[in-house]
Protein backbone atom coordinates (compact mmCIF):
# COMPACT_ATOMS: atom_id res chain seq x y z
CA UNK A 1 0.00 0.00 0.00
CA UNK A 2 1.11 3.57 -0.71
CA UNK A 3 1.88 5.46 2.52
CA UNK A 4 -0.44 8.32 3.46
CA UNK A 5 1.42 11.62 3.59
CA UNK A 6 0.14 14.80 5.19
CA UNK A 7 1.75 17.95 3.81
CA UNK A 8 1.86 20.80 6.33
CA UNK A 9 2.24 24.37 5.07
CA UNK A 10 2.56 26.97 7.82
CA UNK A 11 1.29 30.46 6.99
CA UNK A 12 1.77 33.74 8.83
CA UNK A 13 0.80 36.87 6.93
CA UNK A 14 2.11 35.33 3.73
CA UNK A 15 -0.88 34.34 1.61
CA UNK A 16 0.84 35.22 -1.69
CA UNK A 17 3.68 32.79 -0.98
CA UNK A 18 1.31 30.17 0.41
CA UNK A 19 -1.01 30.26 -2.61
CA UNK A 20 1.94 29.90 -4.97
CA UNK A 21 3.20 26.94 -2.93
CA UNK A 22 -0.24 25.29 -2.97
CA UNK A 23 -0.51 25.69 -6.73
CA UNK A 24 2.85 23.96 -7.19
CA UNK A 25 1.63 21.07 -5.02
CA UNK A 26 -1.24 20.50 -7.45
CA UNK A 27 1.26 18.91 -9.84
CA UNK A 28 2.74 16.41 -7.41
CA UNK A 29 3.24 12.99 -8.93
CA UNK A 30 2.70 11.35 -5.53
CA UNK A 31 -1.07 11.20 -5.15
CA UNK A 32 -1.69 9.72 -1.69
CA UNK A 33 -1.11 13.07 0.01
CA UNK A 34 -3.39 15.47 1.88
CA UNK A 35 -2.53 19.14 2.21
CA UNK A 36 -3.12 21.08 5.42
CA UNK A 37 -2.44 24.79 5.84
CA UNK A 38 -1.85 25.95 9.41
CA UNK A 39 -2.45 29.67 9.87
CA UNK A 40 -0.55 31.31 12.73
CA UNK A 41 -3.07 34.06 13.58
CA UNK A 42 -2.46 36.07 10.41
CA UNK A 43 -3.75 39.64 10.29
CA UNK A 44 -3.52 40.20 6.53
CA UNK A 45 -6.69 38.34 5.51
CA UNK A 46 -4.73 35.21 4.65
CA UNK A 47 -7.50 32.72 5.44
CA UNK A 48 -10.06 34.40 3.21
CA UNK A 49 -7.61 34.83 0.35
CA UNK A 50 -6.26 31.27 0.55
CA UNK A 51 -9.82 29.93 0.62
CA UNK A 52 -10.71 31.98 -2.45
CA UNK A 53 -7.64 30.86 -4.44
CA UNK A 54 -7.57 27.23 -3.23
CA UNK A 55 -11.11 26.40 -2.07
CA UNK A 56 -10.42 22.71 -1.47
CA UNK A 57 -7.53 23.33 0.93
CA UNK A 58 -8.10 22.43 4.58
CA UNK A 59 -6.96 25.17 7.00
CA UNK A 60 -6.23 24.85 10.70
CA UNK A 61 -6.49 28.24 12.39
CA UNK A 62 -4.39 29.11 15.43
CA UNK A 63 -5.58 31.91 17.69
CA UNK A 64 -2.01 33.06 18.39
CA UNK A 65 1.26 33.15 16.50
CA UNK A 66 2.87 29.95 17.79
CA UNK A 67 6.02 30.24 15.69
CA UNK A 68 7.45 27.55 13.45
CA UNK A 69 7.62 24.94 16.19
CA UNK A 70 4.24 25.50 17.82
CA UNK A 71 2.39 26.11 14.58
CA UNK A 72 3.70 22.96 12.95
CA UNK A 73 3.04 20.96 16.11
CA UNK A 74 -0.66 21.75 15.73
CA UNK A 75 -0.52 20.31 12.23
CA UNK A 76 1.55 17.30 13.26
CA UNK A 77 -0.94 16.37 15.98
CA UNK A 78 -3.79 16.66 13.51
CA UNK A 79 -1.98 14.54 10.91
CA UNK A 80 -1.27 11.80 13.44
CA UNK A 81 -4.91 11.79 14.53
CA UNK A 82 -5.95 11.38 10.89
CA UNK A 83 -3.69 8.35 10.41
CA UNK A 84 -0.72 9.84 8.56
CA UNK A 85 2.15 7.46 7.81
CA UNK A 86 4.48 10.35 6.98
CA UNK A 87 4.32 14.09 7.55
CA UNK A 88 5.99 16.60 5.23
CA UNK A 89 6.80 19.99 6.74
CA UNK A 90 7.09 22.43 3.86
CA UNK A 91 7.80 26.15 4.03
CA UNK A 92 5.07 28.27 2.53
CA UNK A 93 7.58 30.28 0.47
CA UNK A 94 8.54 27.29 -1.66
CA UNK A 95 7.67 25.72 -4.97
CA UNK A 96 8.17 21.99 -5.40
CA UNK A 97 9.22 19.78 -8.26
CA UNK A 98 6.43 17.31 -9.14
CA UNK A 99 8.59 14.38 -8.01
CA UNK A 100 9.90 15.99 -4.81
CA UNK A 101 7.70 13.98 -2.46
CA UNK A 102 7.76 10.73 -4.40
CA UNK A 103 11.57 10.67 -4.45
CA UNK A 104 11.74 10.98 -0.66
CA UNK A 105 9.08 8.34 -0.09
CA UNK A 106 10.93 5.94 -2.41
CA UNK A 107 13.99 6.21 -0.14
CA UNK A 108 12.03 6.14 3.11
CA UNK A 109 10.08 2.94 2.49
CA UNK A 110 13.27 0.95 1.91
CA UNK A 111 14.62 1.50 5.43
CA UNK A 112 12.38 1.81 8.52
CA UNK A 113 15.25 3.40 10.45
CA UNK A 114 15.28 6.46 8.21
CA UNK A 115 13.27 8.80 10.42
CA UNK A 116 13.77 12.07 8.55
CA UNK A 117 14.37 13.01 4.94
CA UNK A 118 15.12 16.29 3.22
CA UNK A 119 15.24 17.74 -0.27
CA UNK A 120 17.87 19.45 -2.37
CA UNK A 121 16.84 23.10 -2.10
CA UNK A 122 17.53 25.83 -4.63
CA UNK A 123 16.74 29.54 -4.51
CA UNK A 124 13.31 30.30 -5.94
CA UNK A 125 14.40 33.29 -8.01
CA UNK A 126 17.95 32.12 -8.81
CA UNK A 127 17.28 28.52 -9.67
CA UNK A 128 20.94 27.64 -10.14
CA UNK A 129 21.80 28.80 -6.60
CA UNK A 130 21.95 25.84 -4.24
CA UNK A 131 20.79 26.58 -0.69
CA UNK A 132 20.76 23.16 0.95
CA UNK A 133 22.49 19.88 0.16
CA UNK A 134 22.39 18.38 3.64
CA UNK A 135 23.08 19.77 7.10
CA UNK A 136 26.42 19.60 8.93
CA UNK A 137 26.98 20.30 12.64
CA UNK A 138 30.35 21.52 13.92
CA UNK A 139 30.01 20.86 17.65
CA UNK A 140 33.28 22.53 18.64
CA UNK A 141 32.10 25.84 17.21
CA UNK A 142 28.37 25.33 17.61
CA UNK A 143 27.78 25.87 13.91
CA UNK A 144 24.90 24.25 12.03
CA UNK A 145 25.74 24.72 8.37
CA UNK A 146 23.77 24.14 5.20
CA UNK A 147 26.08 22.32 2.81
CA UNK A 148 26.03 23.79 -0.68
CA UNK A 149 28.21 21.52 -2.79
CA UNK A 150 26.37 20.75 -6.06
CA UNK A 151 27.79 17.27 -6.65
CA UNK A 152 26.49 15.70 -9.86
CA UNK A 153 25.13 12.17 -9.78
CA UNK A 154 24.82 12.36 -6.02
CA UNK A 155 22.81 9.66 -4.25
CA UNK A 156 20.84 9.82 -1.01
CA UNK A 157 23.16 10.02 1.97
CA UNK A 158 23.11 10.44 5.74
CA UNK A 159 23.49 13.95 7.17
CA UNK A 160 23.64 15.60 10.60
CA UNK A 161 20.37 17.49 10.27
CA UNK A 162 17.52 18.28 7.88
CA UNK A 163 16.23 21.80 7.43
CA UNK A 164 12.58 22.46 8.28
CA UNK A 165 12.11 24.07 4.89
CA UNK A 166 11.41 20.60 3.46
CA UNK A 167 11.36 17.93 6.13
CA UNK A 168 9.64 14.55 5.77
CA UNK A 169 9.21 12.57 8.99
CA UNK A 170 8.07 9.05 9.73
CA UNK A 171 5.08 8.58 12.03
CA UNK A 172 6.73 6.14 14.44
CA UNK A 173 9.70 8.47 14.85
CA UNK A 174 7.42 11.33 15.96
CA UNK A 175 5.59 9.01 18.34
CA UNK A 176 8.91 7.94 19.82
CA UNK A 177 10.83 11.23 20.19
CA UNK A 178 7.95 13.69 20.48
CA UNK A 179 7.09 16.95 18.75
CA UNK A 180 9.17 20.00 17.93
CA UNK A 181 10.48 21.81 21.02
CA UNK A 182 8.35 24.94 21.26
CA UNK A 183 10.90 26.73 23.42
CA UNK A 184 12.78 27.53 20.20
CA UNK A 185 9.74 29.23 18.59
CA UNK A 186 11.78 30.03 15.47
CA UNK A 187 15.16 28.68 14.26
CA UNK A 188 17.09 25.62 15.50
CA UNK A 189 13.93 23.63 16.25
CA UNK A 190 14.54 21.50 13.15
CA UNK A 191 18.20 20.91 14.08
CA UNK A 192 17.19 19.99 17.63
CA UNK A 193 14.57 17.57 16.27
CA UNK A 194 17.19 16.03 13.97
CA UNK A 195 19.64 15.46 16.81
CA UNK A 196 16.92 13.92 18.96
CA UNK A 197 16.04 11.56 16.10
CA UNK A 198 19.67 10.45 15.73
CA UNK A 199 19.94 9.95 19.49
CA UNK A 200 16.95 7.60 19.23
CA UNK A 201 18.75 5.54 16.58
CA UNK A 202 17.12 6.93 13.43
CA UNK A 203 18.97 7.88 10.26
CA UNK A 204 18.58 11.24 8.52
CA UNK A 205 18.66 11.09 4.73
CA UNK A 206 19.29 13.91 2.30
CA UNK A 207 17.64 13.02 -1.04
CA UNK A 208 19.16 15.08 -3.89
CA UNK A 209 16.62 13.87 -6.44
CA UNK A 210 13.89 15.61 -4.40
CA UNK A 211 13.96 19.22 -5.61
CA UNK A 212 12.41 22.22 -3.84
CA UNK A 213 12.79 25.93 -4.62
CA UNK A 214 12.83 28.35 -1.68
CA UNK A 215 12.41 32.13 -1.37
CA UNK A 216 14.94 32.25 1.46
CA UNK A 217 14.05 34.27 4.60
CA UNK A 218 10.98 35.89 3.10
CA UNK A 219 9.08 35.84 6.43
CA UNK A 220 11.41 37.59 8.90
CA UNK A 221 14.14 38.92 6.62
CA UNK A 222 17.67 37.60 6.11
CA UNK A 223 19.16 40.10 8.57
CA UNK A 224 16.63 41.56 10.99
CA UNK A 225 16.35 42.03 14.77
CA UNK A 226 13.91 39.10 14.92
CA UNK A 227 16.19 36.79 12.97
CA UNK A 228 19.29 37.73 14.94
CA UNK A 229 17.54 37.46 18.30
CA UNK A 230 16.20 33.95 17.79
CA UNK A 231 19.37 32.68 16.12
CA UNK A 232 21.49 33.96 19.02
CA UNK A 233 19.28 32.72 21.84
CA UNK A 234 18.48 29.40 20.22
CA UNK A 235 22.09 28.65 19.32
CA UNK A 236 22.79 28.73 23.06
CA UNK A 237 19.67 26.71 23.89
CA UNK A 238 20.57 24.07 21.30
CA UNK A 239 24.08 23.70 22.70
CA UNK A 240 22.80 23.60 26.27
CA UNK A 241 20.49 20.71 25.36
CA UNK A 242 22.96 18.61 23.42
CA UNK A 243 26.62 19.58 23.95
CA UNK A 244 28.61 17.96 26.80
CA UNK A 245 30.36 20.30 29.22
CA UNK A 246 33.81 19.95 27.63
CA UNK A 247 32.51 21.19 24.26
CA UNK A 248 31.68 24.51 25.91
CA UNK A 249 35.40 25.10 26.45
CA UNK A 250 35.78 25.57 22.69
CA UNK A 251 32.27 26.72 21.81
CA UNK A 252 32.15 29.65 24.25
CA UNK A 253 35.08 31.66 22.79
CA UNK A 254 33.83 31.04 19.25
CA UNK A 255 30.34 32.16 20.20
CA UNK A 256 31.58 35.33 21.91
CA UNK A 257 33.82 36.14 18.96
CA UNK A 258 30.92 35.64 16.55
CA UNK A 259 28.55 37.89 18.52
CA UNK A 260 31.26 40.56 18.91
CA UNK A 261 32.03 40.48 15.18
CA UNK A 262 28.34 40.83 14.33
CA UNK A 263 27.97 43.75 16.74
CA UNK A 264 30.90 45.55 15.12
CA UNK A 265 29.52 44.93 11.63
CA UNK A 266 26.03 46.13 12.53
CA UNK A 267 27.55 49.18 14.25
CA UNK A 268 29.30 50.05 11.02
CA UNK A 269 26.04 49.75 9.13
CA UNK A 270 24.17 51.84 11.70
CA UNK A 271 21.79 49.12 12.89
CA UNK A 272 21.48 49.55 16.67
CA UNK A 273 18.21 47.56 16.82
CA UNK A 274 19.99 44.47 15.50
CA UNK A 275 22.78 44.91 18.06
CA UNK A 276 20.23 45.14 20.87
CA UNK A 277 18.59 41.94 19.63
CA UNK A 278 21.93 40.10 19.89
CA UNK A 279 22.39 41.23 23.49
CA UNK A 280 18.78 40.42 24.36
CA UNK A 281 19.17 36.93 22.89
CA UNK A 282 22.06 36.17 25.26
CA UNK A 283 20.30 37.81 28.21
CA UNK A 284 17.03 35.92 27.68
CA UNK A 285 18.90 32.63 27.42
CA UNK A 286 20.56 33.31 30.78
CA UNK A 287 17.20 34.25 32.31
CA UNK A 288 15.46 31.22 30.82
CA UNK A 289 13.08 33.22 28.64
CA UNK A 290 12.10 30.97 25.78
CA UNK A 291 9.30 30.68 23.26
CA UNK A 292 7.98 33.87 21.69
CA UNK A 293 9.57 37.00 23.12
CA UNK A 294 9.28 40.70 22.21
CA UNK A 295 12.11 41.87 19.98
CA UNK A 296 12.68 45.63 19.93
Amino acid sequence: MTPVVYILVLNWNGYCDTIRCLHSLEFLGYKNARIVVIDNASTDGSIKKINAACPDTFILVNQDNLGFAGGNNVGIKYALEQGADYIWLLNNDTEVDPEALGEMIAVAVNDPMIGMLGSRIYHLEQKDKLLFAGGKINWLRGWCRHEKSPASGEKARDVDFITGCSLLVRRDMVERIGLLDERFFLYYEDTDWSVRAKQAGYRLAYVPSSIVYHNESSTVGKVSPTQQYYCTRNNLLFMKKHAPWYIWCTFTPFFLAKVTAKALIFTGFGQPRVIRSLVKGVYDMIRGRFGRQPVN
